[in-house]
């Protein structure tokens, strides 16, 4: 009733900061409406995933978020919330609220005129804490986002970036990197046609763009669909994949049709799998959200999902289109931010010497996540990887394997942790942990193992094996791996920063 959305994605536009509804979330994470959680879950279990969100959104940085109304109706909301970032009160008086939300059937608590005047009294002091409060009668939303532009001195934003254009050609599949910054609307205009698409994205990830995303896929497209999966490698399984075949087959999706994947690597990963498997294939394309999507995971075309251990089952399929949109990085939380250094890092070590000195040189304005500094880290890690799939897309020569650089003890590492320690954290140590293989082998002199160990702690990144994770359980996880033979595993070893080379390596060679 206050204008919360309005206003909030009126701000996000003229500044370029993401935004988030805290009631959207939870909707598009429910499949219900929140009227419906009301009516069949009960105000309690709401206001309990209510909690839950902002603990989920807590540390995303550059970012507009309008909260429900009783957010603040618990206490450690409000201590939640209090540390998020600069607080806005949008009030308004009783008889406005009740002329503003009087036709809103999807309000559950504003039905009733007497209980909404109870409400209106007990939430009346609860707002004490925000630092600002603005009166939004006689007012419209135009108004007060000049007001709040002025008062908290937020910037109108540059705008969008001309579309860098990379083509991959792998065997006889050639298929573009649209790379810039705000480009999603522009770039979908070089989606193919289908008469259907399905979206498949995370309850957070969703929230955050997908009104941006569908509003021009209309543009060309009318029959669109959305599946969303819970978040996280945990949930990187063969149950996610027949639950998305299962909503494809339902929807009568065919060989015509498209999926895209909205998300991050675990998205990409079982969103691939499931468009190389479903009737054989079908079109197929990546929007990577994360840093880590953008350099590594939507480059190459490996899909899989995890059994036993991570991506057992998988197949080699490549996308028609990846859009690489810059502007999605600036509302990863640090912990993701980082995680996608790892990669660039390696990218950096294995094939690039002048990358690495560049992140040495430029990891303030990296920290600070510049998009154009962050637009060139990105195309060279592209350029880097879309080189060595094409000479072995499957894995056949083995060069391929130059990728894996700190992965083999990194998922031992993700794998002994239950996926409690991230994919990024987990690869940085892995490199570490390898290089000093490789040192211990002679290969890679003491000087460069340590260039490398200190850029990966400047970026915040771990260096060392927790406590609770012994070298002997990272042994008997690299058995399981893929590239073990006879005990002996086919590992990628620095031979110095910007060179590698393949070893096989034995198994006490890893102690």
């Amino acid at each position: 009733g206050a204008g919360k959305d309005t206003i909030g994605k009126m701000l996000a536009l003229k500044t370029g900061l993401g935004f988030l509804s805290t009631d959207e979330f939870i909707e598009i994470s429910e499949s219900r409406s929140i009227s419906d959680i009301f009516r069949i879950k009960g105000e309690d279990y709401f206001r309990r995933k209510e909690t839950s969100v902002l603990k989920a959104i807590q540390r995303l940085p550059n970012l507009i978020i309008a909260t429900g109304g009783g957010m603040v109706m618990l206490e450690k909301n409000r201590r939640i919330i209090k540390k998020m970032g600069t607080i806005i009160h949008l009030d308004a008086g009783m008889s406005v609220l009740l002329v503003r939300t009087r036709i809103d059937r999807q309000r559950p608590l504003t039905k009733n005129r007497k209980y909404l005047k109870k409400l209106f009294r007990r939430r009346r002091g609860l707002y004490d804490f925000c630092d600002y409060r603005i009166d939004t009668e006689n007012r419209t939303p135009t108004e007060i986002a000049k007001i709040l532009m002025k008062k908290i001195n937020l910037k109108s934003c540059r705008g969008r970036s001309n579309i860098q254009r990379y083509i991959i050609k792998i065997d006889r599949k050639k298929y573009p990197v649209l790379i810039g910054n705000n480009i999603l609307a522009p770039a979908l205009r070089t989606v193919l046609e289908s008469k259907k698409i399905a979206i498949i994205s995370n309850p957070l990830v969703s929230s955050l763009y997908r009104s941006k995303l569908v509003k021009a896929l209309k543009k060309k497209h009318s029959d669109i669909h959305e599946f969303i999966l819970p978040d996280g490698e945990k949930y990187k399984n063969v149950n996610s994949a027949l639950k998305t075949y299962n909503y494809l087959l339902k929807n009568a999706f065919d060989r015509s049709d498209m999926i895209i994947a909205l998300g991050g690597g675990v998205i990409s990963d079982l969103a691939g799998f499931a468009a190389s498997t479903y009737k054989r294939g079908i079109k197929y394309v990546i929007i990577p959200t994360t840093l880590m999507g953008q350099v590594d995971a939507a480059i190459g075309g490996k899909t899989g999902i995890d059994m036993m251990v991570k991506n057992s089952i998988g197949t080699f399929y490549q996308p028609d289109l990846v859009i690489i949109d810059i502007d999605f990085i600036k509302t990863l939380s640090r912990q993701h931010f980082i995680g996608g250094l790892a990669e660039v890092v390696k990218y950096g070590a294995i094939r690039d010497s002048a990358l690495f000195l560049l992140l040495e040189e430029k990891i303030d304005l990296i920290k600070k996540r510049d998009p154009e500094i962050l637009k060139e880290i990105i195309t060279r890690c592209i350029e880097i990887k879309s080189k060595v799939v094409a000479r072995d897309e499957r894995e056949q020569t083995g060069h391929r394997l130059i990728l894996n650089f700190g992965h083999t003890i990194g998922h031992a590492i993700e794998c002994l942790s239950q996926y409690n320690i991230d994919h990024g954290a987990a690869v940085a140590i892995g490199m570490v942990l390898e290089a000093g293989i490789a040192n211990k082998l002679g290969f890679l002199t003491g000087h460069e193992q340590q260039r490398l160990k200190d850029l990966i702690s400047n970026f915040g990144l771990p260096v060392q094996l927790p406590q609770n994770i012994k070298s002997t359980g990272i042994n008997e996880c690299i058995r399981q791996d893929k590239k073990q033979r006879n005990s002996r595993i086919q590992l990628p070893l620095l031979i110095g920063i910007g060179k590698i080379k393949i070893r096989e390596v034995k198994w006490e060679k890893l102690s």
